[in-house]
């Protein structure tokens, strides 16, 4: 058949320090994401294979007018055109909330 022979685009992998990353920043308090709503933090790191990524962290309310806060972590490895991208929200009641 037609399909079984088209490359199947596999979802990128993500590095361990990517989960250990979302760890820290989910025990974040609101408190402190209040303070930086609208800002972008990076962070160089170097994955298990060798090779250099970067982490961009960002905070934005999640609509307009809402008290709720959306993080999102992305990482951009420099050498392909490829990102992975993770979000939660943190709640003004310190609650965390995940897509997954």
């Amino acid at each position: 058949m037609l399909f079984e022979r088209l490359p199947v685009a596999r979802a990128p992998e993500k590095p361990d320090f990517v989960e250990s990353a979302l760890t820290e920043l989910r025990g974040i308090p609101y408190s402190v994401w209040l303070g930086v709503v609208g800002s972008v933090f990076t962070k160089r790191e170097t994955g298990p294979d060798g090779k250099p990524y970067e982490l961009a962290v960002s905070a934005n309310w999640v609509f307009a007018g809402a008290r709720d806060i959306r993080v999102t972590i992305t990482l951009q490895r420099p050498w392909r055109m490829q990102r992975v991208s993770e979000t939660f929200v943190v709640t003004s009641t310190n609650t965390v909330l995940t897509s997954g």
